[in-house]
């Protein structure tokens, strides 16, 4: 099978890879920027378009392409282009993701209102337009808001307003981008991420953690960024599962990978914040391979070439352990662990000025001390503040 991957980052390896090994021809369309980094020797040809997120130039691209090559799937690299792909394969009619059911993991608006309706708890939310809708939402919700863009990823461009006064001169900054955003009640709370593969509309396989410092606190004030495995005899583990399983059956995704954030609240609750039809940014597949033994690249490039190929599919985990995960920007360009060498470090990773690092265990309490170790240890040895960038990682 001839596939085309694309791709506005470098990154997704070992999905290409796995293409690979599985007998497939790989064609990358990507940028300009990227188009030079060191990419597998296992994409066959490789083209760049001067703008990714441009349909009709990118749509241009590909009818050249195919002109002489059977594309049999049409598969997205990163967030940023899942909505490309998915115009792509209507516009080729080849079989996947279609716009409508990419949007649903995409328009943080419209993911919401599927929720909503399907029961699944959300915090309180609303379109920026009308005014007349957000007068209303802001007279019903007491602030402080979080307003948010409707297609970004992560934490990206989010603003935590605590006035009325401050929400409209905001919204007033947007010019005629406001109907790109909505505004949310902020909760107070641990913010959950689920990951997992789907098959056939069911969930086959799926695993819960806890981040540290949240995300958006991350992005807006820095610091090393963490998460872990949530215990099973912690009551949010079989309530933040079932609410994950809710939503896919409210989203209707097919098949593919998920990254699901969920927020607990201080009274316990748990409410959906967003979710993603990807492998999880900042080395979060790490932290499930190192724990529960599946690396979600790779079975995401599996369930995408069986559901294209008409093939059956499975996935089992082959671990049970506790685990954590440690990154932080770095003042050195390649930081030295040499003194971080605790049997538990399972998977640790040193680039650019950046460094990775997973804990596993089978004790839990093992588990909690090292991270708070190496999070006090981190700040000392390797710590660069850095915040606010246009993109996740």
């Amino acid at each position: 099978m001839t596939v085309l991957c694309v791709a506005s980052f470098y990154k997704g390896w070992k999905f290409l890879e796995e293409l690979a090994q599985l007998g497939c021809h790989i064609v990358l369309v990507t940028t300009q920027e990227v188009y030079n980094d060191p990419w597998p020797t296992c994409v066959h040809e490789r083209f760049c378009v001067h703008k990714i997120d441009n349909f009709e130039e990118v749509r241009k691209a590909v009818g050249y392409l195919a002109r002489s090559r059977d594309f049999g799937a049409i598969l997205p690299i990163d967030e940023y282009v899942v909505d490309i792909c998915a115009q792509l394969r209507e516009h080729f009619r080849i079989p996947g993701t279609g716009v409508t059911e990419a949007a649903r993991f995409r328009d943080k608006l419209l993911m919401r209102i599927e929720a909503d309706r399907a029961g699944v708890p959300v915090p309180a939310f609303s379109a920026v337009l009308p005014h007349s809708r957000l007068k209303e939402f802001c007279r019903k919700v007491p602030s402080p808001w979080i307003l948010k863009p409707r297609a970004e990823s992560g934490s990206v461009k989010m603003r935590k307003l605590e006035t009325e006064a401050e929400l409209w001169a905001a919204v007033e900054e947007l010019g005629d981008d406001q109907s790109h955003y909505l505004v949310e009640r902020f909760v107070k709370g641990n913010i959950l991420h689920v990951d997992g593969v789907v098959w056939k509309g069911k969930l086959v396989f799926s695993s819960a953690h806890r981040y540290g410092k949240t995300p958006f606190s991350i992005w807006r004030d820095g610091g090393v960024f963490s998460s872990r495995t949530i215990e099973k005899k912690d009551p949010t583990y079989s309530k933040v599962h079932q609410q994950n399983e809710d939503l896919i059956k409210a989203l209707r995704l097919d098949h593919g990978v998920t990254h699901a954030e969920f927020i607990e609240a201080e009274d316990g609750s748990i409410y959906f914040l967003e979710i993603a039809a990807r492998v999880g940014g900042a080395h979060i597949d790490a932290l499930v391979k190192e724990t529960r033994g599946v690396d979600l690249w790779i079975e995401w490039a599996r369930v995408e070439l069986a559901a294209a190929s008409g093939k059956s599919y499975k996935v089992k985990a082959s671990k049970d352990l506790q685990g954590g995960l440690l990154v932080c920007l770095t003042r050195q360009k390649t930081p030295d662990l040499s003194d971080y060498d605790d049997v538990e470090v399972t998977w640790s990773h040193v680039w650019d000025y950046h460094l990775a690092m997973t804990v596993a265990s089978k004790d839990g309490k093992r588990v909690d001390r090292l991270l708070e170790a190496y999070q006090h240890r981190f700040a000392d040895d390797f710590l660069a503040i850095g915040t606010g960038g246009d993109r996740p990682a």
